[in-house]
């Protein structure tokens, strides 16, 4: 007879490997240009605390969105397709992934509580700046899972 395959043990491996293939892939060296030219101008007159914080927060985000555009990049790909093989990723991503972006944004944001310590201005700011880097993340995961799993469609 057949054998029962848990789909959940299933999913739970794919995230693994997922995960563990984001964490071999990523440019962690491009990280120190957004901590000089994206980051450190936002926080520089705060607390050393609060700094770490928002730079964890940023890290964190900045990972999530990159596993979150390599788990999406077969539905992306396949939008892409029904476009133009030069629609820019950015522009899928607009089209098609903004509110979960932001969701992701709020959801990372609010696990550092940095609502609760932030004023509004800076909190607008520290936002403002997390969905520009998802959107950057995204794309770039979307980019490297294409590449890796030979279904590239180059990047224009």
């Amino acid at each position: 007879m057949g054998r029962l395959i848990q789909f959940e043990t299933l999913r739970a491996a794919y995230e693994e490997q997922l995960r563990d293939r984001a964490l071999m892939y990523f440019p962690w060296d491009e990280m120190e240009e957004v901590k000089k030219k994206q980051v450190f101008p936002l926080v520089r007159y705060w607390s050393r605390v609060k700094q770490n914080i928002v730079l964890e927060a940023v890290y964190r985000l900045v990972y999530d969105a990159y596993v979150w555009g390599m788990r999406s990049a077969k539905t992306a790909r396949s939008l892409r397709m029904r476009e133009f093989q030069d629609t820019p990723w950015e522009r899928i991503y607009a089209r098609n992934f903004t509110d979960e972006g932001y969701d992701l944004v709020k959801s990372c944001l609010s696990q550092f509580a940095v609502e609760h310590w932030l004023d509004e201005r800076s909190l607008t700011d520290v936002y403002l700046l997390g969905e520009g880097l998802v959107i950057h993340w995204f794309c770039q995961g979307v980019e490297e899972e294409c590449k890796r799993s030979g279904k590239y469609i180059k990047r224009e």
